[in-house]
């Protein structure tokens, strides 16, 4: 009969994509997880997986077997997690999925503190395409700006997504500093492929709203890209607040045209699954997210 540990380590394979994948997860050796795979096909008599040089999938005997193996690891897991509440503690791993452009940068230098404040956890950061949802790719809390339709599952705003104008100092040295929403016209406004509304800005100029559509010499496929390209002075970008927090702090980017700010923005979401008892380990991190990312 196959362990816990070798199915343990045949799941972690399969959710990672790849066995060194898998090995820096687990923090153990490629070839640690590659024998324990193979003594766990040597139990079953089976191949689990087709490996080539360059991709590893799953034979139709592997996805039958993960499919069976799932629920197990998952009572397991939720076992240990009613263990650790009974204590007071929250551990476990914890898999978070961040939108693009949400407090990424906010949040990762404060993991430090929560981490140390929970010892018994592992926190895996992943990147989603879209809207991330919980329950995807084993998501156990996701980070959005918009609620989920799904009624299996919960939001609880933690932020607000107040939309900030910024350029870095040497930006505005060079092709100096816009005093109106109009003047954006004539500066190189950072634009998000495919993505017209996001090129849409909105400002208020005498209790009304105007939305520009702007754009210039620079455009990316992801907010963080464009992140990168106002602090290199490459033009003015208007974005979540949450996104260039940490710069606006250390004056690597000037915030502009604050007068003419939207006065409300939207929500910033934590969304897990629905249960009659929520792991502790969710419900600490969501907390965390408020501190870190709050008003």
């Amino acid at each position: 009969m196959a362990s816990p540990d070798e199915i343990a380590v045949f799941h972690e394979v399969v959710q990672a994509g790849g066995f060194s994948a898998a090995a820096r997860r687990l923090e153990l050796n490629p070839s640690t997880v590659s024998k324990t795979v193979g003594r766990l096909e040597e139990r079953l008599g089976a191949s689990l997986f087709v490996r080539t040089a360059s991709s590893v999938r799953l034979t139709e005997a592997g996805r039958l077997y993960h499919e069976r193996c799932r629920p197990i690891l998952e009572a397991l897991q939720e076992a240990q997690d009613e263990v650790a509440q009974l204590q007071g503690r929250a551990s476990g791993t914890l898999r978070v999925a961040i939108a693009d452009g949400v407090g990424r940068h906010a949040l990762v230098p404060a993991l430090r503190g929560f981490l140390k404040a929970n010892p018994g956890l592992r926190v895996e950061l992943i990147g989603l395409d879209g809207e991330p949802s919980p329950g995807v790719d084993g998501v156990d809390v996701a980070v959005r700006i918009a609620r989920p339709a799904d009624p299996a599952l919960v939001a609880r705003r933690v932020a607000t997504n107040r939309k900030v104008v910024t350029a870095s100092p040497a930006y505005l040295e060079r092709c100096g500093t816009p005093s109106s929403p109009y003047e954006l016209k004539d500066h190189d406004c950072l634009s998000l492929l495919e993505a017209p509304e996001y090129n849409r800005w909105a400002f208020e100029v005498n209790g009304r709203r105007l939305e520009l559509a702007l754009s210039g010499h620079f455009a990316g496929n992801t907010i963080e890209g464009l992140r990168d390209a106002a602090l290199a002075g490459l033009g003015v970008m208007r974005t979540s607040q949450l996104t260039v927090r940490r710069a606006l702090e250390s004056g690597e980017l000037v915030r502009l045209l604050e007068d003419y700010e939207l006065p409300h923005g939207g929500g910033v979401y934590a969304v897990f699954q629905d249960r009659a008892e929520v792991p502790r380990r969710v419900r600490a991190f969501v907390d965390f997210l408020v501190g870190v990312l709050g008003d």
